[in-house]
């Protein structure tokens, strides 16, 4: 392994040595974590990235059934379990902020986890 386990995060690579893909590459690139490159994905203060995104409330009928946060870009977060009822509308549209957790995984999977801190109805 020449790079040692390193993942690569440059616009053209998101894997590592062995073809492991980062989950910051689940990302647009442009709202990315400008963070350091690590090896291991230890629960650290580096895998919450604070964000704000604007976008259409879904309900998703995949097992027991999800949230989801679908950006004007056409980039869907899942919303994480326990966000504001007062949110939770189909085909509302809302400012989010929160923190994408790369540490939580779902039965839904739909795109990466959103926990939300905050929002605003638009």
């Amino acid at each position: 392994m020449g790079n040692g386990g390193t993942i690569l995060d440059t616009p053209n690579s998101c894997t590592d040595a062995i073809n492991r893909v980062s989950p910051n590459c689940l990302l647009p690139h442009s709202a990315r974590a400008k963070r350091p490159a690590t090896a291991n994905s230890t629960h650290n203060s580096a895998l919450f990235m604070s964000i704000t995104l604007t976008g259409t409330i879904e309900r998703r009928d995949i097992g027991t059934g999800a949230w989801a946060l679908v950006t004007e870009e056409g980039v869907t977060y899942e919303i994480l379990k326990g966000a504001d009822k007062s949110l939770l509308k189909a085909g509302q549209k809302a400012k989010v902020k929160g923190q994408v957790r790369e540490d939580i995984m779902t039965i839904a999977m739909i795109g990466p986890v959103l926990e939300v801190k905050s929002f605003e109805v638009i």
